[in-house]
């Protein structure tokens, strides 16, 4: 004799829930302290380089590597700085400035971006060449060099934007209740996922800009403070007596 069939039981979750409920919103914290920020480092970053141009353009020569390298990590900051308020203005309602707007404006906070950190990356090793090797480092921490140095920085931090450069594109997508626009890389090309550009903008965005810079600068930082440490042990202090004269010469 067969087993007779389970009687099937359905429950019933709705009991406590109101006819009217609706389903859950969560709003944009973003578009209340992004403007803030992005405008607290508009102000401050404007001042501050403008203020480091003026100086080195005209109350300073620009005579070495470092120098230079200040001067154009003023501009690069400039660029990323002049594109705070458009980005603000996207956090806080959506784009509104057109599609060569935003290949323009993303496009120099881009460059702005990479070429900032590598510069600052540039001016560790100076300094690092400049203290822990001070007579073998004369003749490659000239203004000429700085210049060759400046270019090839400015041109990586060029390489280092693609390809979100590309990609750049006013994009449409449903949002709450209503549509918005921002600008931002959308991936289009056929032949690679979608998901593997994104993944891939991950990456060289956190090796280039986050951890070959610390790395390098971190060793630079370190190995400068060993020197120093070592050179101040070596070097000799004169000794003064009660009496006011000087005593012989000791090492600290």
């Amino acid at each position: 004799m067969a087993p007779a069939p389970e009687e099937s039981s359905t429950i019933d979750y709705s009991d406590g829930l109101e006819d009217n409920y609706e389903p859950c919103e969560y709003g944009n914290h973003g578009s209340y302290f992004l403007p803030v920020l992005y405008s607290l480092f508009f102000v401050l970053g404007i001042l501050g380089n403008l203020f480091v141009l003026w100086v080195k353009i005209f109350g300073e020569r620009i005579r070495t590597m470092t120098d230079v390298c200040l001067l154009n990590l003023a501009f690069a900051d400039l660029l990323l700085v002049c594109s705070l308020p458009f980005l603000a203005h996207q956090a806080r309602d959506q784009w509104l400035f057109g599609e060569a707007m935003c290949k323009v404006v993303l496009g120099v906070y881009l460059i702005g971006f990479y070429c900032g950190i590598f510069f600052i990356t540039v001016m560790s090793v100076d300094w690092y060449l400049a203290i822990v090797h001070v007579f073998s480092s004369l003749e490659t921490r000239t203004r000429s060099v700085g210049k060759i140095v400046a270019a090839v920085t400015w041109f990586a931090g060029f390489l280092a934007s693609f390809p979100e450069l590309i990609f750049l594109e006013v994009q449409t997508l449903p949002y709450s209740s209503k549509t918005r626009s921002f600008c931002a890389p959308l991936y289009t090309y056929e032949k690679v996922p979608r998901h593997f550009w994104a993944v891939f903008g991950l990456f060289k965005m956190n090796i280039l800009g986050l951890l070959i810079p610390i790395a390098i600068m971190g060793f630079c930082y370190t190995r400068t403070i060993c020197v120093l440490r070592v050179r101040r042990s070596q070097t000799p202090m004169r000794q003064t007596t009660p009496e006011g004269g000087s005593g012989g010469i000791s090492l600290s």
